[in-house]
């Protein structure tokens, strides 16, 4: 009898082993980090209930002091198919004194995606990145308006992405830029860094989109990537549409009485007449008409400039060359054209 109990308690045992839920926890080789919780998303089971996709109020009051470090920035909170979820982005900035005119700054951002069961925040994801001991400008932070709920692929799991960047520095140097989506403990990503402009010249604006794009589910890559292109302009403080005028980067239209040159950045147009100082416009509006016209206007102090660039067959006055696109500009009163692009 004995022994039969022995057996008995022993089988007990290894079932309840079996059962028990497993934790792993995972970082990638970029300085933003991350863990993971897998938890059983097995929906066979009679007893798990399947809720429909659906935006809730967050409150910040809700998530305990002890879960999260720094100061809650913003959050989401929302119900879907694993039940009631909360994304919390925290931020904390630490200054200490190295000499009596110098502070030192470091910066932490916090990513955290919590399914709440039972009344218990479970912990699914998070994401950790910082920019530490910064002696210069230390410029950081959650790019506003970038944290957003979707379910791209409706399949009742909903999505969350945001972007965030890091910047120390004392010279016109680019940002670095991150693009974070998650969904049910998964993490997809997206690095680079944000535009610069010098004079001619746009520096920066590397991209780099992860591996684990390859196999996410349908739509996932392309909202992420006409997501990171609007930010990767906002933040480089680009006017929307600039994508427009990208394909002419590096190109000169010219354009005779008087002769000139105009060249088109992200940031600007670049204007010269021979034997005058070259001028730089800002971009205020960057359109594209019905028939194609790419429609911009730009200003320097307070006059502004329109041009207008369109897909024809334009000829530049002095030769027989044939350009690709044409060139109406509207300055000081005066209309002057020009052609770009040979044939």
């Amino acid at each position: 009898m004995k022994n039969v109990l022995t057996v008995f308690f022993f089988i007990l045992i290894v079932v309840f082993t079996t059962n028990c839920k497993n934790t792993s926890s995972q970082s990638d080789n970029n300085s933003d980090s991350s863990q993971t919780v897998t938890t059983n998303t097995n929906t066979s089971n009679s007893n798990v209930v399947s809720y429909d996709f659906e935006e809730l109020n967050f409150s910040k009051n809700e998530i305990p002091d002890d879960l999260y470090v720094g100061d809650i920035t913003i959050g989401k909170k929302w119900q879907d198919k694993a039940g009631i979820n909360y994304l919390v982005i925290s931020e904390k900035t630490t200054t200490r004194s190295q000499q009596a005119d110098m502070d030192i700054k470091s910066y932490e951002i916090h990513g955290y995606h919590f399914v709440e069961k039972d009344g218990e925040f479970e912990l699914i994801r998070e994401i950790k990145d910082f920019q530490s001991d910064c002696d210069l400008i230390l410029d950081c932070g959650l790019c506003e308006n970038s944290l957003e709920l979707t379910d791209i692929n409706n399949d009742n799991y909903g999505e969350i992405s945001f972007l965030y960047f890091l910047y120390c520095a004392m010279d016109a140097s680019p940002s670095t830029l991150k693009l974070m989506l998650l969904e049910n403990g998964e993490k997809y990503a997206i690095r680079g860094e944000t535009y610069v402009n010098m004079g001619p010249q746009t520096y920066g604006g590397e991209t780099n989109v992860g591996s684990e794009f390859n196999n996410a589910p349908a739509g996932f890559k392309d909202y992420a990537i006409e997501k990171w292109t609007k930010f990767q302009y906002i933040q480089s403080g680009i006017v929307q549409r600039a994508d427009l005028v990208k394909q002419f980067e590096g190109v000169k239209f010219t354009g005779v009485e008087p002769y000139w040159t105009i060249q088109f950045n992200l940031f600007g147009v670049l204007y010269e007449e021979m034997g005058e100082n070259m001028q730089f416009f800002e971009y205020s509006s960057i359109g594209k008409r019905n028939d194609g016209t790419i429609d911009i206007t730009a200003k320097a102090e307070n006059t502004y400039y329109d041009f207008y660039i369109k897909n024809e067959t334009c000829t530049d006055g002095m030769s027989d060359n044939e350009y690709s696109y044409s060139l109406e500009v509207v300055k000081d009163g005066q209309n002057l054209y020009g052609c770009c692009c040979k044939k």
